[in-house]
């Protein structure tokens, strides 16, 4: 894949409480912007950077909280840039009470 290709993340069963990590490293280019996310529950979406490539996210900035218990939702029209060698990922918490799922997706863009 190269820039301009297709970018999607998915993970089924979160527990409640548990998190969906949405990070570049499976994309040849290291970076992609992030269109859409999209769940079945209630959950919380954060932006997070690790700035000292330690493996330990210490920048952590809630993007979005989604009050939608058992129901599907999806944001759409984002420019969330990830870049693997920055250290940017999403983090999205699942806070339903269940178990959900989630999805990512956008394009490969340059790192």
């Amino acid at each position: 894949m190269t820039e301009g290709d297709f970018f999607s993340v998915s993970s089924l069963d979160v527990p409640d409480g548990g998190s969906f990590t949405v990070d570049p490293s499976g994309s040849d280019t290291g970076a992609a912007e992030i269109h859409t996310v999209a769940g079945t529950g209630s959950a919380v979406i954060f932006k997070e950077v690790d700035v000292d490539d330690d493996g330990d996210y210490e920048i952590s900035v809630e993007v979005e909280s989604i009050d939608s218990p058992s129901y599907s939702w999806h944001s759409q029209n984002n420019k969330i840039e990830l870049s693997q060698s920055a250290g940017h990922r999403l983090r999205v918490v699942n806070n339903d009470g269940g178990n959900r799922s989630f999805h990512a997706c956008g394009i490969e863009i340059t790192d």
